[in-house]
């Protein structure tokens, strides 16, 4: 049997600080993704403000691609929001 040292230690340690750290952020972008995407959606239903009809289908033409987007991070990372 070999025996570990305290660099590989170390290097294990760092390892997955960096994964974690890279984790959180991708959860963070993917939450801040998702927010973006239902501040535009509010936008777009605000009964207050009026957008014309050509504007409101560029709107949802945003939102389905940023949504799909979104899916696939979502799908391809394994985090969930």
């Amino acid at each position: 049997m070999t025996q570990r040292d305290d660099g590989h230690d170390y290097r294990d340690s760092k390892n997955k600080a960096e994964a974690f750290d890279k984790q959180t952020k991708l959860k963070n972008a993917l939450v801040l993704l998702n927010t973006n995407i239902n501040k535009l959606d509010k936008l777009k239903s605000n009964n207050d403000a009026y957008i014309d009809p050509v504007t409101v289908s560029s709107i949802d033409s945003i939102i389905d691609d940023l949504t799909d987007v979104l899916v696939d991070l979502k799908i391809q990372t394994g985090v969930d929001i």
